[in-house]
């Protein structure tokens, strides 16, 4: 281009200034004057930005999805402790609580299980 189209056109003076700076913007655009050019690469970055919220979404979905997981992990392993204790805790207090049974076989061959106080108050009966 000569000196005197940029006196006629003062945009191509501006092209002519933009096009000599061409460092890309962001490092994804180049600085342009062409309206359809900016369109199309606001079209671009407007699908590439729909494209990344769809992602990110998808990526606190999962992390949401993996932490209700392991909160129902936790749950359940603290829920069957508990019951463990509970069955534990149980098992131990019958055994101290209840007498010794002693066994007995009936004249037909079936055992029966009698506890040692009521064999004694039944022995003191007679």
């Amino acid at each position: 281009m000569d000196n005197s189209e940029f006196t006629t056109d003062p945009m191509a003076f501006m092209k002519n200034l933009m096009d000599n700076m061409a460092m890309p913007f962001a490092g994804m655009a180049a600085l342009t004057l062409d309206e359809e050019a900016l369109n199309k690469q606001i079209d671009d970055m407007k699908t590439v930005e729909n494209w990344m919220r769809m992602n990110l979404s998808m990526l606190q979905t999962s992390i949401q999805a993996l932490e209700i997981q392991k909160n129902t992990l936790s749950t359940m392993k603290s829920t069957s402790d508990e019951f463990s204790n509970m069955g534990k805790n149980t098992t131990s207090a019958e055994d101290e609580t209840q007498p010794a049974q002693d066994t007995k076989k009936t004249p037909s061959g079936r055992s029966v299980k009698s506890s040692a106080k009521k064999s004694t108050s039944a022995t003191s009966r007679r």
